[in-house]
């Protein structure tokens, strides 16, 4: 629950503090909101007035998230269903830390089922790229989500932690979607 009021100063202080969340908590989940305001350069108490509870930042991250995938869905283009999940994985490596953290930030059993839930939209793109001959027949909708967001994290991970280049690991998780993809 946002306790401020909406004015152009106060969506870029919780911009920040949302891009600050997303950093923190995709390289540790347990980060206190100490840390989310220290690398947002600013107070506790600032980042307090925003979001009274962890939860409620928590829940905010998960929301932008959300619309983020929405966003990264809507501009894929109608190109060949290979070429827009190449797209996807592209906008979604450019954003990894804010989806890693909304992730992360589930309860176990909460990441289960949204490993278990297709996504539709990704489904009809797989199937879409079955039928326009860019995408293997033989690669399941539902198992092709889960490799995504493992190469997705992979990569993501590689970068974190310096072995590889952002540029690199991303270059990295396109050629293995690529591969993986290719009829």
């Amino acid at each position: 629950m946002n306790v401020t009021s909406s004015s152009p100063v106060s969506d870029r202080t919780r911009n920040s503090i949302l891009d600050a969340a997303a950093w923190v908590l995709a390289r540790d989940p347990g980060a206190t909101i100490a840390q989310i305001a220290q690398n947002a350069n600013m107070s506790r108490s600032t980042v307090h007035r925003h979001f009274p509870e962890r939860e409620s930042l928590v829940h905010a991250l998960r929301q932008r998230a959300g619309d983020e995938v929405l966003a990264a869905y809507a501009n894929v283009g109608n190109d060949l269903a290979r070429i827009r999940l190449l797209r996807l994985a592209h906008a979604f490596f450019d954003r990894a830390d804010l989806l890693i953290a909304a992730y992360v930030s589930l309860s176990r059993e909460d990441q289960l089922v949204t490993l278990d839930v297709a996504d539709p939209t990704m489904r009809m793109l797989i199937e879409r790229g079955h039928v326009d001959g860019s995408i293997d027949t033989s690669l399941h909708p539902a198992w092709f989500q889960q490799a995504l967001w493992g190469l997705l994290f992979a990569s993501w991970k590689s970068a974190a932690n310096g072995s590889l280049s952002r540029f690199d690991a991303q270059a990295v998780l396109i050629r293995a979607l690529e591969k993986l993809l290719a009829p």
